[in-house]
């Protein structure tokens, strides 16, 4: 019994992440050219968690990488 609620839950946790992705926002960066400096080859977007008064907070930079 133990192993079917287990299954049961697990099939219902897959089936709600594949109905959520279409929710999820797209991390390319690239897809606007008008705010890319010039000169540079690409830019992505980098997560990054920063503490502050003793709790994280995840912050979001732009980063871009020179074209060599």
């Amino acid at each position: 019994m133990k192993k079917c609620v287990v299954a049961a839950l697990a099939l219902a946790a897959v089936l709600v992440g594949l109905l959520a992705l279409p929710f999820l926002p797209v991390a390319d960066a690239t897809t606007d050219p008008s705010r890319q400096p010039a000169g540079y080859k690409t830019c992505f977007l980098e997560r990054r968690a920063v503490f502050t008064q003793g709790a994280p907070r995840w912050v979001k930079e732009r980063r871009c990488v020179f074209a060599e």
